[in-house]
């Protein structure tokens, strides 16, 4: 049986002495540094990533992100000094499958390397089994055939891959192909995993807030459920789940998307040529839908194995229009300009009336739109819950802080911030409650108990040490 090969991703040089040589024999080990192009290249040929940092950084958190984007399925584990509770939560969202603390005896280290090669002997087991009652041609349950046929079309999907290495050259060249567009950063993010190659193209769609001149022939919006207006006509029926999904994607991507990407995101164990049917359908049956209102211009264009919208289209997209309120009000506040910042920030609170694609909860390809939206929103609400804490807003504020709270009951800085509104509104119980409820949710969300920092604020209210 081929052994368990982990990738150890070393990013402060505190992994060398945790390691064991000889204690794990199913186990091979390949130090990889954290560039981008090397992860990618270990991912295709590796069963787990375990990354080491003395720090809960922000680094490990991109680099964690990066992995789970790639490979959702592959477990990662991360082996830091002991986060507080905003990490862990940070971590999971990223993708992060368990972690341990440091320092790190290599007895707990073994018996979690040795559980997880337990569980691949297990699945490898299960398909020895299924090969040799197909060779002595014996029934196979339902359960067995289909997870049987989900292995063979990854083991396809594999294999695409590697003919596109041997037909379009090295490997960082397929690596950017592949995953650009899955792993490209939306614009006002930074972070040292970003792609380093100039894109083969740059954007060529121009979305402006006003939508042009006039009314704009296509409305689309996503920020909630998604609703799209076509030459002010609303379209209700789509011609498949799959159809809306796609004309979702590239519309809200604002960028032109390989066919391959849409294949891939849409039809993941799907052989080549019956995915390539499939979408061709899709297509054909959006291209119908639109016809029937205008069959002047086409609304979704194909060039250079590129599907993309129509430029000439006059159309407005709100989760643009966000991403454009957002950096611009962050230009503005790092100019100082807070005013005119805080109309760019309530502006685009008006516009997310939900979370990105909110219907689709249970398909892939929104999800890191999705969170990347939905922590812009949470970062203009911190901001705008400040400001009026200075002009000593509090209901507003607390109003703020409750709309995130909704979302993350979590976030102990947003519970302290709440705490704070209500004290100074003269609600002291109020402000105790509300400690009541972040330790509740810390305990039934994540086992831990709130932080020295909130229990101390929730003694000063207690004994009103602060002033109204």
């Amino acid at each position: 049986m081929r052994p368990t090969r982990i990738v150890l991703i070393d990013m402060s040089g505190a992994g060398n002495s945790l390691f064991p040589t000889g204690q794990l024999k199913n186990c091979v080990f390949t130090q990889a540094t954290s560039r981008e192009s090397e992860v990618l290249l270990h991912l295709l040929t590796h069963d787990m990533v375990i990354i080491v940092d003395s720090d809960f950084s922000q680094d490990l958190l991109a680099l964690v992100q990066l992995i789970h984007a790639t490979t959702p399925r592959k477990p990662i584990v991360a082996i830091t000094s002991e986060p507080n509770s905003q990490q862990v939560v940070a971590a999971y969202r990223a993708g992060l499958s368990d972690y341990c603390f440091l320092p790190l005896e290599q007895n707990k280290l073994c018996d979690l390397l040795q559980s997880f090669c337990e569980k691949r002997r297990f699945f490898n087991k299960i398909l020895q089994n299924i090969s040799s009652t197909i060779a002595s041609g014996k029934l196979l349950p339902a359960w067995i055939i289909h997870l049987s046929r989900c292995t063979i079309l990854r083991f396809r999907k594999f294999q695409r891959a590697c003919r596109r290495v041997r037909k379009e050259g090295p490997w960082h060249g397929v690596f950017n192909r592949i995953w650009k567009n899955r792993l490209q950063e939306q614009p006002g993010t930074t972070s040292q995993f970003k792609m380093n190659q100039k894109p083969e193209f740059t954007p060529d769609i121009v979305v402006s807030l006003s939508g042009g001149n006039g009314y704009p022939e296509l409305n689309i919006s996503s920020l909630g459920k998604l609703q799209v207006q076509f030459q002010n006509k609303k379209i209700d029926r789509w011609p498949s789940k799959k159809g809306r999904g796609i004309f979702a994607y590239i519309a809200t991507s604002g960028r032109k998307i390989y066919r391959d990407v849409l294949m891939e995101n849409f039809w993941p164990e799907t052989a080549a040529e019956s995915a390539r049917n499939s979408l061709h359908v899709a297509l054909h049956g959006l291209r119908r839908t639109f016809s029937r209102i205008d069959g002047r211009r086409d609304c979704i264009l194909y060039r250079d194995e590129c599907y993309y919208l129509n430029p000439d289209l006059n159309y407005f997209c709100d989760t643009h229009a966000f991403r454009q309120l957002y950096n611009e009000a962050r230009t503005l506040e790092n100019r100082q300009d807070i005013e005119a910042a805080i109309v760019k920030y309530r502006a685009a609170v008006e516009l997310y009336r939900g979370d990105f694609m909110e219907e689709d909860l249970y398909e892939e390809w929104p999800t890191l739109e999705r969170e990347n939206l939905r922590e812009k929103y949470f970062t203009i609400l911190e901001v705008l819950s400040s400001q009026f804490m200075k002009t000593k807003n509090y209901s507003e504020a607390g109003r703020m802080c409750e709309q995130i709270l909704s979302s993350d009951s979590c976030r102990e800085d947003v519970h302290r911030k709440l705490m704070l509104c209500h004290y100074f509104s003269g609600q002291r119980d109020k402000a105790l409650r509300q400690f009541q409820q972040c330790q509740r949710s810390m305990y039934e969300d994540l086992g831990v108990p709130p932080s020295r920092a909130t229990v101390d604020l929730k003694e000063k209210i207690q004994a009103e040490l602060f002033f109204i």
